[in-house]
């Protein structure tokens, strides 16, 4: 689905819009059209110097993510700088450092000077000035509507509406509800008259009593019956034919787990989204499902062996203060993160027991990577796990989709509630916002390749439940 300035922002009394570095770092093909909105309508788009020395001086770190997204945000504002809504704002000229003055007003999108002051505030930092007190100071003196992904800043402007402030703050990009793969009903309407349709009706049925179903949307009856939308039909999932999907030692603890098997096992879905909180499955279920259709495991898995390739992209944001660059070579730089999939595969191996022969030799031929490092390639052949993915940008998502190639199935896992990049929020990250552009506006919109599914119940152990239920 292609990006459109949300209703939010088409409705805003405001004629000022004022970009933040998240804002344009996360979401560039939106910050487009937010130029062409206001080429239209005569608004105007106020970008400050002192973000365009923060994204220069993001495109010069190590970090290659950011850099690529700092400079591809450059791209955007060079591509708008001489539109008629594009107002340069040089803050070298206008702000006074040591005096706590700023000489900057609003008028009509031009920049006059008049000294005022600013509540004593910090505003230079590390010889850039800051670009958050800057842009609060706009939202609070002026109507604009600063255009951000930092929560700081709508907290703050957004507890000053309270007060006389006359700007606010919008989370660009933000989702207000995920697609979560399946619908829910209670068991009495499970009745025996759709219980005795054939499945084509089962579908035509539902539709009429409930509404459209996306292709391969799940309905679920009391956590207990699992049926799932084929084309033109709604088809019983059975215990017995989702179990014949794995080792018999391995056992679906829930029915969203279920779904989740039925995704990932079936050939014909090539795109699989799963997210949900820690503990639900989501890693061990894909890691496990690539290990039972890797022709490495031909021997023991049978027809099932599908791929010849077993790849993991890992999005590499640390929980916590960053402890800089690993030396060494880049499988000894990805230990620390393939650690993840390490302990899944112990558990894996605990619990199929000797069903998968000398896993942990094979194991070593799985492919471990950076997203980094995906440029230019064309994946074939290939079960393809992409972990983390709520750390992601949505450039970055639609970077590594693009690499899948011929004969090979991508899932895509994270958790929304976990950023650890402070570039995003729960609403904006890439997986988030890839789920509902990729789903669309409508039922016909949706891909028949791809498959959602939103895993809940924490089933890893009793003191996870409760850290993640209560903390």
């Amino acid at each position: 689905m292609e990006y459109e300035v949300p209703e939010e922002l088409k409705n805003s009394k405001y004629n000022f819009f004022a970009l933040d570095t998240s804002a344009i770092m996360n979401n560039p093909d939106g910050i487009k059209n937010l130029f062409e909105y206001a080429n239209k309508t005569k608004k105007k788009v106020l970008v400050l110097s002192s973000v365009i020395d923060e994204l220069d001086e993001i495109s010069k770190r190590g970090d290659v993510i950011k850099s690529y997204l700092a400079r591809k945000a450059r791209n955007v504002l060079n591509e708008y700088k001489n539109s008629k809504s594009f107002v340069y704002v040089d803050m070298t000229d206008y702000v006074k450092i040591g005096t706590n003055k700023m000489d900057i007003v609003l008028n009509y999108g031009h920049i006059d000077k008049q000294y005022l002051v600013w509540s004593g505030k910090r505003i230079k930092e590390n010889g850039h000035y800051s670009v958050d007190e800057l842009l609060k100071y706009l939202g609070y003196m002026y109507p604009v509507l600063v255009i951000t992904n930092d929560k700081r800043i709508i907290f703050d402007l957004h507890m000053k509406r309270k007060g006389n402030a006359k700007g606010d703050a919008y989370e660009f990009d933000g989702v207000k509800e995920i697609y979560k793969g399946y619908a829910k009903l209670s068991e009495d309407k499970l009745n025996e008259h759709f219980l005795s349709l054939s499945d084509e009706d089962k579908l035509k049925y539902f539709e009429d009593e409930n509404g459209p179903l996306y292709p391969n949307q799940f309905v679920v009856f009391d956590d207990n019956e699992l049926l799932v939308r084929e084309k033109n039909k709604l088809r019983n999932l059975t215990l017995n034919e989702l179990s014949s999907y794995y080792s018999p030692k391995i056992k679906m603890k829930n029915v969203e787990q279920r779904a989740a098997s039925y995704l990932l096992m079936n050939p014909d879905i090539k795109l699989v989204f799963l997210y949900g909180p820690a503990g639900t499955g989501k890693t061990f279920l894909s890691l496990l499902s690539g290990l039972m259709q890797w022709k490495e495991n031909k021997s023991s898995v049978g027809d099932l062996a599908r791929y010849s390739d077993l790849v993991a992209f890992m999005g590499i944001y640390p929980v916590g203060k960053d402890i800089g660059f690993l030396p060494g070579s880049k499988e000894k730089k990805m230990k620390p993160w393939a650690e993840k999939l390490n302990d899944n595969l112990k558990s894996i191996k605990k619990e199929t027991g000797k069903f998968f022969k000398d896993l942990k030799g094979k194991t070593q031929k799985i492919d471990v990577s950076p997203t980094t490092f995906l440029r230019g390639r064309n994946i074939t052949d290939s079960f393809i796990i992409v972990e983390e993915a709520q750390n992601l940008p949505t450039i970055i998502i639609k970077t590594v989709l693009t690499r899948v190639g011929d004969g090979s199935k991508i899932v895509v896992i994270g958790d929304p509630d976990q950023i650890d990049n402070k570039y995003l929020s729960k609403s904006n990250n890439g997986l988030v916002v890839s789920i509902n552009r990729l789903v669309g506006e409508k039922y016909d919109d949706f891909p028949e390749v791809m498959g959602v599914m939103n895993l809940i119940k924490n089933e890893r152990s009793e003191v996870s439940k409760v850290a993640a239920n209560r903390l």
